[in-house]
């Protein structure tokens, strides 16, 4: 009896304090015959705990104040199945229907701004991909340009170092040329020198030759000679005239 008491006191100062604030609420809503029909309408028929509207009302008003509103909607449901024209009911199931919609509407904006936030993020995603995509492909552009650029480079470096090269080799090909021709002329130079002086000293021997055999002729070899001489000339004495005269050799100086 005693948590009876306790009961009944909560619940007066609920409709004391929620009253005056439903009331207002109420007076807001035109009763709707859609509603009345909804609450006949459920099946089965619901069991009855209260003996009247006012019972229904309380107890949707306090499961709705506790935060149970499956609760809250399940007693004005009951409540207007049995009392559908009541005012405080059919209020009350207009209130809680707000609220859901409320609800709805709340879950469905969230929905469309989580949806709108992941676009967003999404499409900066794909921005700063596309982004980096093409500064890759720059990149790789600028690497491709370059190496391509450093090819040429070196082809041309290539180039010149060859055709430089082939100058290198022309010129010394020709300064060889040039000192084995010189070369060749210094030793023809050198072999008709020593040929000239061969000569030369051929010559002065044989000159030098002659005058040393008379000024070295012993006494003896002189004696000789003479006698040749004069036996050369008897010959000659007794030659037949028809033969013709020989002739006579150098003169010598009679020793």
């Amino acid at each position: 009896m005693e948590t009876t008491s306790r009961g009944c006191g909560r619940l007066t100062a609920w409709r004391r304090t929620l009253l005056p604030s439903l009331s207002l609420f109420l007076s807001l809503f035109a009763i709707a015959p859609a509603a009345k029909a909804q609450a006949q309408a459920q099946a089965p028929a619901p069991v009855p705990v209260e003996t009247n509207a006012a019972g229904y009302f309380h107890r949707g008003v306090q499961s709705y104040i506790f935060g149970e509103k499956s609760n809250a909607v399940q007693q004005i449901t009951t409540g207007l199945y049995y009392y559908p024209t009541d005012p405080q009911l059919l209020g009350a199931s207009q209130l809680l229907k707000k609220k859901e919609d409320e609800k709805k509407q709340d879950q469905q904006n969230q929905k469309n701004q989580d949806q709108k936030q992941n676009q967003d993020k999404k499409d900066q995603k794909d921005q700063k991909d596309q982004k980096n995509q093409q500064q890759q492909q720059q990149d790789k552009q600028g690497q491709q340009d370059q190496k391509s650029q450093d090819q040429k480079n070196q082809d041309q470096k290539q180039y010149q170092k060859s055709d430089q090269q082939k100058k290198d080799e022309e010129k010394a090909r020709k300064e060889q040329a040039k000192k084995d021709q010189e070369k060749k002329q210094q030793e023809q130079k050198q072999s008709q020198a020593q040929a000239d002086k061969d000569n030369k000293d051929q010559k002065d021997q044989q000159g030098e030759a002659q005058p040393a055999t008379e000024l070295h002729m012993s006494p003896q070899e002189a004696k000789q000679l003479l006698d040749q001489l004069k036996d050369d000339s008897k010959v000659l004495l007794f030659s037949p005239t028809n033969q013709p005269r020989q002739n006579q050799r150098g003169k010598f100086k009679d020793w």
